[in-house]
């Protein structure tokens, strides 16, 4: 439900219900004066209106959860948006304002909300042990939780806000004859993600005790999401169903296939300072001066994974190209500075065939760690001494270079996947490429160590 569609939203007959008590009085509207009704002498008027909706096109009735605190069902609702779903909850009105509005659940907040009720269900449960037990003598408790979720609100027309913090409380009422504990999950104040000016005290969905609030979780499962997902586009549900029925025959006939995976590669890697040693100047020089060697490489290619159990074998194959620097430094035996400055070019083909091992799978999060030999291949690296400069009497008589069109070395990675996407960080150090020499001694010949930032899209998962 967007919006600027939201207008078109009309009362639904099948689900309004009026709650109307009439006295003498004219009280702001509080379904907590229920409960007060038993000890006051005067009779309040309470009145409540529930507008219950039905959204344009897809929204659909989904389900309803028990309210004891004012004594009725609320309603939940369902819409489809590109195959995502959006959990439409209709909720209390706070600040004692007659308005309709709720909590609007959409598919990638549905876990983190789902999860986030659980653990507020066992915080109640703790909490009203002890406040029963004596245990505890401050009555109200607020939640630390971080759940997002949106919603919706009502007043001359259908208002959203978007992505707004949820608030747990956990709120006791207790008196002589008569006590009641609640878990209220509350939006707070509400302004119209398009509109400034329209706003609302907000909305809360009130629990009363914790079969209340088991029933609300079962009925929004997944698995009863999935079913009304089903009801709502069959067509499209019975092709996912036929998809998978394929996949499964495939696994029959071909059983590795649920222990493979595949997908393209890119990444980012640089020498950042690694690459900073003394270095032992050519005889007849004794003294020790630092050299340095600076890289950065652009990376993309393919990679590949074979699971067993909780091991994990990864070949990939990537193009790399990028740009290097290289400086050396020493003094001549008059204590004068000789400097050379060479920059080079990399394109090669690399090749790591990591073994690894996942230590955490759940939810499809994955974390993994790996290691293995790197194979890199030249398709064309080049480098040039640009600039050196000598003072004194040591004489620079002649320079060679020499390429390595093969070289290896070591990786170690750190890898972190959410369904089909992959981010990783990994240590490589592997061979200089360039071999550089002045009168036959050679100068460059250090390892480099670089640092690599990768991402990763699976085109294919194991199939289950």
């Amino acid at each position: 439900m967007h919006e600027n569609t939201a207008k078109q939203m009309y009362i639904s007959t099948h689900f309004l219900k009026s709650y109307i008590y009439f006295s003498a009085t004219n009280n702001y509207i509080c379904t907590r004066n229920l409960l007060i009704n038993i000890r006051m002498k005067k009779q309040f008027s309470i009145i409540f209106l529930l507008l219950c909706f039905t959204a344009i096109q897809a929204q659909e009735a989904f389900t309803s959860y028990r309210n004891s605190y004012h004594g009725f069902d609320n309603p939940v609702f369902m819409s489809l948006t590109h195959q995502n779903f959006t959990l439409w909850i209709s909720g209390l009105p706070a600040g004692g304002a007659v308005q309709t509005g709720g909590i609007a659940i959409k598919e990638n907040q549905y876990q983190v909300f789902y999860e986030g009720m659980n653990i507020a269900k066992q915080e109640y449960t703790t909490w009203k042990k002890e406040l029963q037990d004596g245990k505890r003598k401050k009555l109200n408790k607020s939640l630390r939780m971080f759940v997002n979720s949106d919603a919706f609100f009502k007043t001359n027309e259908w208002y959203y806000d978007y992505n707004l913090m949820l608030k747990f409380d956990l709120v006791a009422e207790i008196f002589e004859d008569s006590s009641a504990y609640y878990l209220k999950v509350a939006t707070g104040k509400l302004r119209s993600s398009l509109y400034s000016t329209a706003v609302s005290d907000g909305f809360e969905i009130v629990f009363s005790n914790e079969n209340e609030i088991s029933q609300f979780m079962d009925s929004i499962s997944r698995e009863n999401i999935n079913r009304q997902i089903a009801i709502m586009n069959p067509v499209t549900e019975k092709i996912k169903q036929e998809i998978t029925e394929k996949r499964i025959q495939k696994v029959e006939k071909r059983p590795w296939l649920s222990n493979i995976e595949f997908g393209v590669t890119a990444g980012f890697s640089s020498s950042f300072a690694m690459n900073t040693k003394p270095n032992e100047a050519p005889a007849p020089l004794s003294f020790i001066e630092p050299m340095r060697n600076i890289q950065s490489n652009f990376s993309g290619g393919l990679f590949g994974r074979v699971y067993y159990k909780n091991f994990l074998f990864q070949p990939e194959v990537s193009y790399s190209s990028g740009q290097g620097e290289n400086y050396f430094c020493f003094l001549d035996p008059s204590l004068q500075q000789i400097i050379m400055k060479k920059e080079a070019s990399y394109k090669t083909i690399e090749v790591p065939l990591l073994l690894g091992y996942n230590f955490l799978n759940k939810n499809k999060f994955k974390i993994s760690v790996a290691a293995g030999p790197q194979f890199s291949f030249d398709m064309g690296s080049g480098a040039n001494i640009i600039y050196y400069h000598t003072f004194g009497n040591y004489t620079l008589s002649s320079e060679s270079e020499t390429m390595n069109s093969f070289r290896t070395g070591i990786t170690a990675a750190a890898m972190f996947d959410y369904s089909r996407f992959s981010l990783g960080i990994r240590y490589t150090r592997i061979a200089n490429k360039f071999e550089t020499s002045f009168d036959s001694r050679v100068f460059d010949k250090m390892s480099t160590s670089m640092l690599t930032f990768t991402a990763a899209w699976k085109i294919f998962e194991p199939i289950k």
